[in-house]
């Protein structure tokens, strides 16, 4: 019976676990090997988050999160002409 009662208790666990980490992830905004380009003049409300990509914030934006950029540059008040951005 006590073996059954473990069980059960490690398998709400890996339940409650799982989907904790599912609601985490998702919940994040982490773009991998992809730039980031927010236009000039946009507000931004959101955190922006890059692993090997580059963050390229245009003129007169408002941004009320974070940016992080793992791996890649951050460029604030970049003119945006179509020869410059990548991708």
């Amino acid at each position: 019976m006590k073996s059954k009662e473990k069980q059960a208790r490690v398998s709400s666990f890996v339940y409650f676990f799982s989907i904790s980490l599912l609601f985490f992830v998702s919940s994040c905004n982490i773009e991998v090997n992809q730039n980031v380009r927010i236009e000039n003049g946009e507000k931004y409300t959101d955190d922006i988050n890059t692993v090997n990509g580059s963050i390229i914030i245009g003129k007169n934006c408002a941004i009320s999160g974070d940016c992080r950029s793992i791996n890649g540059s951050l460029e604030v008040g970049a003119p945006f002409t179509r020869s410059r951005l990548p991708g």
